[in-house]
């Protein structure tokens, strides 16, 4: 793997983030949270199995990418729902 590839391969998983915290509130919005976390299993699942089963480049690339995005997706969701039972309702 040469060093643009590599810098490509580390830092991919870091947009795919980007693009999950960016879609989570409105697919929590639309969806709930229920369906949005199972719906994000499927990233969560395929992501590491692209990149384990990996024949080439571009392969590792897509599952580092939608590891990305799980993990992006996670964050907003998961400290919404930890405040949730801490702060007082608003209204």
């Amino acid at each position: 793997m040469s060093t643009s590839q590599f810098a490509i391969v580390s830092s991919i998983y870091t947009l795919g983030g980007l693009l999950g915290a960016l879609s989570s509130g409105p697919c929590c919005n639309k969806y709930g949270r229920l369906l949005t976390m199972r719906m994000t299993t499927i990233f969560f699942v395929l992501g590491p199995v692209l990149e384990s089963l990996a024949g080439n480049i571009g392969v590792i690339i897509l599952g580092r990418f939608l590891s990305g995005v799980d993990a992006g997706d996670d964050q907003p969701r998961d400290s919404d729902c930890a405040t949730s039972g801490i702060l007082p309702e608003q209204g």
